[in-house]
């Protein structure tokens, strides 16, 4: 409160409009719980390589305490290991993405992570850090594997079958597939020609009309 001349006083209020100040404060609680829940890893990095912050349920699953992890150095916990050069690529200014394999601590197999790397730069385009938020793409890898397994096996039956096809015609046999009505299905072997019929032209046709003496 201000006195004025003759007395006067004068009352002065400040208001400051804190809208935006806790809609920030609200996202951040979201993202916090976000990332406590989804399979993810969120960390930040400082220009020397050291975490800012740290947070996600990936991180636990992984034996890591996120708040264990601010102020050590990142480049320090990856030294001479592939994650080395991803973390001086992201802190020279390159955004990327990569995969990588980590030890499961409760066994299993290992953990794979895909991971997106963003630089922070400041007011002159300087690199002041970088943002990094990794993925557990586990599953979906082992989806893959299993289904290139399948893959291999269909393949490995499919050139079976093939060489079998050839071994047939190549043999004086009758290799005759019959259904529940004595319809012929299926028809190879060598044996047809020497009794002056195409195996093409025996399926479809009842087998004791085909073969009556028999």
């Amino acid at each position: 409160m201000h006195t004025l001349a003759g007395g006067q006083r004068l009352r002065v209020a400040l208001v400051e409009d804190v809208t935006e100040v806790r809609r920030m404060e609200a996202r951040e609680r979201l993202f916090r719980v976000v990332m406590t829940t989804l399979p993810a890893i969120f960390f930040a990095l400082d220009a020397e390589g050291r975490y800012t912050d740290a947070e996600g349920a990936a991180l636990r699953k992984l034996g890591i305490d996120p708040q264990q992890m601010v102020g050590t150095s990142c480049l320090e916990q990856v030294r001479g290991t592939e994650g080395e050069a991803h973390v001086r690529r992201a802190l020279g200014g390159e955004a990327f993405t990569t995969t990588m394999m980590y030890p499961n601590p409760e066994g299993g197999g290992d953990l794979h992570y895909q991971s997106f790397y963003v630089p922070l730069r400041g007011s002159g385009g300087e690199v002041e850090g970088t943002l990094g938020l990794s993925l557990d793409v586990t599953g979906e890898r082992r989806t893959e594997h299993a289904l290139r397994e399948q893959l291999g096996i269909i393949e490995a039956q499919s050139a079976t079958l093939l060489l079998l096809g050839r071994i047939l015609r190549a043999t004086p046999l009758l290799l005759v597939g019959l259904d529940r009505r004595g319809v012929v299905t299926l028809a190879e072997g060598e044996g047809f020609a020497l009794v002056g019929m195409e195996c093409a032209a025996a399926v479809g046709q009842n087998a004791l009309e085909l073969f009556p003496e028999n």
